[in-house]
């Protein structure tokens, strides 16, 4: 069996979809709400949240 740190080093999830992020920077910075940043970009409440902390944060 396979050591379970070797099994998480091998593992490094979904890419992000830079694209889509930025769109949704656009989105939030021209003051749309969530609401409306989903339902045009459709992602999560949880995405759009990521990538406005990063706004907040300057990242």
């Amino acid at each position: 069996m396979a050591n379970p740190t070797e099994k998480a080093a091998k593992y490094r999830g979904k890419p992000e979809n830079t694209n889509c992020n930025e769109l949704v920077a656009e989105l939030l910075k021209a003051d749309k709400s969530w609401t409306g940043v989903q339902q045009a970009t459709g992602v999560s409440r949880m995405t759009g949240a990521k990538v406005a902390n990063r706004l907040r944060e300057g990242a």
